[in-house]
């Protein structure tokens, strides 16, 4: 027990070095983009539109930093008035006058109107990741919030057993425990094997990753296919409103018949017989059921997403 002890010190004391290591180093990084609404010189965008194709698209992801100067062909992001309203916009460069800078997008006929001086421009972009803007657009909708709350919370509860489980098996190393006297019947032949609960990741996943497709297709104004459900959602609702909600309500479903699965672990396994010759084990009839129901909802959303590349039609 002694010799247990010390090797499980030794992995903690290695864990709790490398956490430091990896907190020094993240240091610098965190200085490089420390927000300017803190202090810093660092801004965060998600950019909308076309009018920077093929060089940003929409829905990416952009990092700002402001700069002491700006020179030609560097994109940034600057205050333009439209409209009588001030908003955000990412373009490029193109010329350098006198009274300021004149910039233009690329995917634009025309440079934006007006002149535009050091004090007019937020920042140069640094990098700009795709699609990551979609992902951050999700995660501010309420539903998505909530669901997601859902998600860490059932991850959390599963890792809490696991972690509990694996030190019951720990604390038990170096003890002898007095076992009872072998039954006389075979019941050690009955066998308990672990719920295998992988078809509701992938079932979840595919619907998540459906929704954010659908999302980018509404965003470039394509057209967007459904099955019995969404097809007929859309028929009566708004795109964008019908496709939140079949997400919303296929999530819930898979949730409910994984706790649905999850309770039949509760139930005894069964005796075998003392002539029974055949080495039994305990099914879990509601994950049966669970599975049979996750793969169907997978390969329908597979579907999906075969339709989203182009490879298929719904």
């Amino acid at each position: 027990m002694v010799i247990v002890n010390k090797t499980w010190n030794k992995i903690n004391l290695l864990d709790k070095r490398i956490k430091i290591v990896i907190g020094i180093a993240m240091i610098p990084l965190a200085l490089f983009l420390w927000p300017s609404f803190l202090g810093g010189s660092t801004d965060f965008l998600i950019v909308e539109g076309k009018s920077m194709l093929p060089t940003i698209l929409p829905g990416s992801f952009v990092i700002t930093k402001a700069e002491n100067s700006y020179k030609v062909d560097d994109i940034v992001a600057f205050y333009l008035r439209a409209s009588g309203q001030e908003k955000i916009v990412v373009h490029r460069i193109i010329e350098e006058k006198e009274n300021g800078f004149l910039i233009q997008g690329d995917n634009n006929p025309t440079p934006d109107p007006g002149l535009f001086k050091n004090d007019r421009i937020l920042g140069k972009v640094t990098l700009a990741i795709p699609y990551v803007g979609y992902m951050l657009q999700l995660i501010r909708n309420p539903v998505i919030m909530v669901i997601s709350s859902i998600v860490l919370l059932m991850v959390q509860m599963e890792m809490s057993k696991r972690k509990k489980k694996k030190q019951g098996k720990r604390g038990s190393v170096g003890f002898k425990v007095a076992q009872p006297a072998p039954i006389s019947y075979s019941a050690q032949k009955t066998v308990v094997r672990d719920s295998d609960f992988r078809l509701f990741f992938v079932a979840s996943g595919l619907n998540i990753l459906v929704y954010v497709m659908q999302q980018i297709a509404l965003v470039n104004e394509n057209p967007i296919g459904g099955d019995l459900l969404s097809g007929t959602l859309y028929s009566i609702l708004d795109v964008s409103v019908a496709s939140t909600l079949v997400f919303s309500l296929y999530f819930f479903l898979f949730v409910g018949v994984y706790i649905y699965a999850k309770r039949g672990e509760n139930a005894r396994p069964f005796i075998v017989p003392k002539y029974a010759s055949q080495r039994y084990s305990f099914t879990n009839t509601r994950l049966k059921k669970g599975q049979a129901i996750w793969l169907g909802f997978s390969l329908l959303l597979g579907l999906h997403v075969l339709s989203h590349l182009g490879i298929l039609r719904l």
